[in-house]
């Protein structure tokens, strides 16, 4: 008799702020996966777990590092055979059967927005920058074009300005792993998203001074937990693909997991889990030709470039949403940092009191709320959240904190 897996789900949500999206966050996943078990972790219990503890005190408030913490507890206390992490802001639109019925990878990964990240990585008092890789199609001698063969995907460990410098390689996408919609079938994994993240703290914090000093390092930033998910990915990434080696201190101590993203590269996915599905195919060329981002004409209003003009053009089929190229949108993640870019301006802003940078850091962030709700989605993507993703009337009306 086969024994039926055992699954977990997290949302965390901490504050006011984000408790009506977190909420619409929880009621969608549940619509389409009755059979999980959904831990909501909020300031109400979010004390309550052992690895408060442990944790240090420069990170009990950096809650993406610290929900991975609490992730990893729940799933080996629990004794979950498979975890899914998902942020508050994220809309479950349909079952996540590639995260579901998956079970050989130790971690399913979705993708963030199609850039090659770049990563400190401190060793032996010095700092080494580890780059995300890419997928590149290879030009065919014969008929010219570009072919990329997913049974030899073109794996490519080097700066993507390079890739694009060489006439036979083509960059088709990214291997940039976003931390908010992620599935783990190997507690060990997930463990190990929290001990890298410390790793990634410490590499940033305490060798800020070697990283700043080289002017080549100068554009390396803390990534957060992000950061140590994506460490993990590269790493591992490396020990799969045949020839290619790891610069030589780096070969020891640092994880190799079986790892597969389920929705990259677009141009050949069916399905979009995350920040993929805000651009279609033409969006991206388009982009790549003139060397410029192609935006929504809100994008600016939210401080982002990653939003296109197909994000209003969603539509509906078979009671499930798509984008324009025909992707089944699986996961909508606004992934927009709503409220970051005024915390940032109100930083120095010492003449202002906590109260009022708070009162004003919630207007903004209700204001981008409300440009997606009436802005750039349109009715029909609208009254699919209303009507299948059991989130009530959040689409219909107003968004306030109230």
């Amino acid at each position: 008799m086969v024994k039926e897996k055992k699954i977990g789900c997290m949302i965390f949500s901490i504050g006011k702020t984000y408790r009506k999206l977190s909420q619409c966050a929880v009621r969608s996943f549940k619509k389409f996966h009755p059979d999980v078990d959904v831990h909501y972790i909020d300031e109400s219990n979010v004390d309550n777990f052992k690895v408060n503890k442990y944790i240090p005190e420069q990170l009990r408030d950096h809650y993406g590092i610290l929900r991975f913490a609490i992730a990893a507890e729940i799933m080996g206390t629990e004794e979950y055979d498979k975890f899914i992490v998902l942020g508050a802001d994220t809309i479950t639109c349909s079952r996540l059967d590639e995260f579901i019925d998956q079970d050989t990878p130790d971690i399913i990964f979705t993708s963030d927005y199609p850039y090659q990240l770049n990563l400190g990585y401190a060793y032996a008092d010095k700092i080494f920058v580890i780059a995300s890789p890419v997928l590149a199609a290879k030009k065919d001698p014969e008929s010219g074009a570009f072919v990329w063969d997913p049974e030899n995907p073109g794996l490519m460990f080097i700066d993507v300005n390079r890739a694009n410098e060489q006439e036979d390689v083509r960059v088709i996408d990214y291997l940039h792993a976003n931390a908010d919609v992620t599935c783990f079938n190997s507690l060990a994994a997930l463990k190990d998203v929290y001990k890298f993240s410390l790793k990634h703290w410490k590499d940033y914090h305490q060798n800020v001074h070697l990283i700043k000093s080289q002017e080549k390092n100068s554009d390396l930033y803390f990534f957060g937990d992000q950061g140590a998910l994506n460490l993990i990915s590269i790493f591992s990434l490396y020990q799969s693909a045949d020839g290619i080696q790891l610069p030589l201190p780096l070969r020891y101590n640092v994880p190799s997991y079986k790892i597969q993203f389920v929705d990259v590269p677009y141009e050949f996915a069916s399905v979009v889990y995350n920040a993929t599905g805000k651009k279609s195919l033409d969006e991206r060329r388009e982009q790549a030709k003139i060397e410029a981002p192609v935006r929504h004409e809100k994008a600016t209003e939210l401080g982002s470039g990653e939003i296109g003009p197909s994000v209003s053009h969603y539509h509906t089929k078979d009671d499930k949403l798509y984008t324009i190229d025909d992707k089944q949108i699986k996961v909508w993640h606004y992934h927009t940092g709503f409220g970051s870019l005024i915390q940032q301006e109100l930083a120095d802003k010492s003449e202002m009191s906590p109260e009022e940078k708070n009162a004003l850091i919630q207007k903004e962030y209700c204001r981008k709320v409300n440009i997606f709700i009436f802005e750039i989605f349109n009715q029909e993507t609208r009254d699919f959240f209303t009507n299948h993703c059991d989130c009530g009337d959040f689409f219909q009306k107003e968004f306030t904190l109230e």
